[in-house]
């Protein structure tokens, strides 16, 4: 027995090192922030450079006092020092990346134009009425702020406020605002309630001309987000599409836009509503197939849903605020859905195809939609009190260099605010849970967006588009470590589990082999104590039979005698 409990003891004393080398848990140091680049980048800031200049040369406006006023506003408005936002002048030159001053006004993107007015300060000062306001307006890469003498005074504090506004120092999150990626997939959807059944006169169309509509109309805008994100287009057909929900029949003005918002009320109609509790219900996820067919996940996916109602149903809109209807609604950080009711037209067929000029009021709507989700700003927060954009820049597909910077700006400080909560969680959970384990990838991943952090530390940026691929980068990073799979494992994993675990596979086996072992030292201790005792008995026995030898020779002798 004695050599079989050997060689069971044996196996799991040569077993205990591959065990512990298998079973440890792998924590790799991880590089942190230091307090002075965490302090650095909680108030990161960029510099501007702000080009000044005055048609014409009014001989009551000094364009270096100016300069100097508006600087001081600024400092008063928020502390901005004037190495964040530089006003400068033609004649005073614009000043290079490396401090220097230059002539060409080329070297920056954004000018202010100062646009002086044919009244005369004589003719207001016999009336009693108060100054024009400053009016301002908003083109590709320039303000043009319209002035004259009797409102010169709030010129400083106007522009200061101006310029602040569009050069925000923090971002607010719009949590319908869709989370932050490279790159994006945007997926338009036609879905079809039923299309067996007759449309009404308006048909029920079997086909769209969809990529001359998004030419037309989203290519625009995603052309000029290119230097901030990536895109890929889907699109699909659903001709079966039911809804989970039943609209209500009612009898409400018959209203005539093209983007199917707002118009002119005419005469009662029939007309299916979508009742607010019931809008939220309205997308059938369960029936409806609105994955992307995109084959490798690259970055979320925005879904732009076009539903035509069955014939039936037409005209079908959403119940809003009043008396009010609409058309189309935002699915906070998914996309957006907008209702597609065809026109009855006498001509029509049973089957159509939606030409890209129907698609155009649709489409429409999901491009608002879609600069929201991206997180580009509406008019009434984007633009300055007093403020419009020029008539140029009224078209709703054009985006202008001042939005698209207000983006990068809002998106980088985002991303840097981020990737500093996300080191700094992950440092947290990693040094309260002992047992968490920390691999070489996500070492590797931490390294990295720590250093992208502290190159834009170093960096000094000039502005956000200079670290944008940075904090993009940081960002992405950060989140990759923080959720790799190998650290969740771990997660919640208390000693309680081990017990838990181990008990029931080593129970059955290690006690009858602690029992064996006792039973074994015992029985060799018996056996080694027998031993001493029958060791001395014989001895005894012995030394008895010596003695008797011992006499009975000694008896022998005495009788010889």
């Amino acid at each position: 027995m004695s050599p079989i409990l050997l060689s069971f003891w044996t196996i799991i004393l040569f077993s205990l090192p591959f065990w512990w080398i298998s079973t440890s848990i792998e924590r790799l140091p991880l590089r942190s922030l230091s307090d002075q680049s965490r302090t650095s980048l909680e108030t990161l800031r960029f510099s501007e450079t702000v080009l000044l200049s005055v048609q014409g040369d009014p001989s009551w406006l000094d364009e270096a006092r100016l300069v100097q006023e508006v600087r001081r506003e600024l400092e008063k408005v928020d502390g901005r020092g004037r190495e964040e936002i530089w006003l400068t002048t033609s004649r005073e030159g614009v000043r290079g990346d490396n401090g220097s001053s230059t002539t060409s006004s080329s070297t920056t993107p954004w000018e202010i134009v100062l646009q002086p007015s044919t009244s005369s300060s004589s003719s207001a000062s016999f009336s009693d009425a108060p100054p024009p306001p400053l009016l301002g307006s908003i083109g590709d890469s320039t303000l043009y702020v319209q002035i004259c003498p009797e409102n010169y005074a709030s010129l400083p504090s106007y522009l200061s406020r101006t310029l602040s506004h569009l050069f925000p120092t923090s971002s607010q999150e719009d949590p319908r605002t869709a989370k932050f990626s490279d790159h994006y997939t945007l997926a338009f959807t036609l879905l079809l309630e039923d299309v067996t059944e007759p449309g009404g006169g308006g048909g029920n169309p079997t086909g769209w001309e969809i990529e001359k509509g998004l030419k037309a109309t989203i290519q625009p805008l995603l052309d000029a987000l290119s230097p901030l994100h990536t895109f890929t287009l889907e699109s699909q057909i659903q001709y079966h599409s039911p809804l989970s929900i039943t609209p209500v029949e009612r009898f409400l003005p018959a209203i005539k836009t093209d983007t199917g918002e707002e118009g002119t009320p005419a005469a009662l109609t029939s007309t299916w509503v979508v009742e607010k509790e019931d809008t939220k219900a309205f997308v059938n996820s369960e029936q409806w197939s609105l994955g992307s067919q995109g084959v490798v996940d690259d970055g979320p996916t925005l879904q732009f849903m076009m539903f035509v109602p069955r014939g039936g149903r037409r005209p079908l809109r959403f119940e809003g605020e009043g008396d009010k209807t609409s058309t189309s609604f935002l699915i906070p950080q998914q996309g957006s859905l907008v209702l597609l009711n065809p026109a009855p037209s006498p001509s029509s067929s049973s089957s159509s195809t939606l030409s890209p000029s129907l698609l155009h009021p649709p489409l429409l709507s999901h491009l608002r939609h879609l600069r929201r989700l991206l997180g580009l700003p509406s008019p009434s927060i984007f633009l300055p009190p007093n403020t419009t954009f020029a008539q140029s820049q009224s078209n709703p597909l054009s985006l202008t260099r001042w939005e698209l910077s207000w983006l990068a700006r809002a998106r980088t400080l985002q991303n840097v605010r981020d990737s500093v909560e996300g080191v700094r969680g992950l440092e947290r959970l990693v040094s309260k849970i002992g047992e968490m384990r920390v691999g070489k990838g996500v070492r590797d991943d931490v390294f990295g967006a720590v250093g992208e952090l502290e190159e834009i530390v170093n960096s000094s940026p000039s502005s956000p588009f200079s670290i944008f691929p940075r904090s993009s980068k940081a960002l992405a990073l950060s989140s990759r470590a923080f959720f790799n799979p190998t650290m969740l494992g771990l997660l919640y994993f208390p000693d309680e589990h081990k017990y838990a675990v181990y008990t029931p596979l080593f129970a059955p086996v290690g006690v009858p082999l602690i029992v064996a072992l006792v039973k074994a030292v015992k029985k060799r201790r018996k056996d080694r104590a027998d031993a001493l005792k029958k060791e001395k008995e014989g001895t005894k026995t012995v030394v008895q039979e010596e003695e008797k030898k011992e006499d009975g020779a000694s008896n022998e002798v005495g009788g010889s005698i």
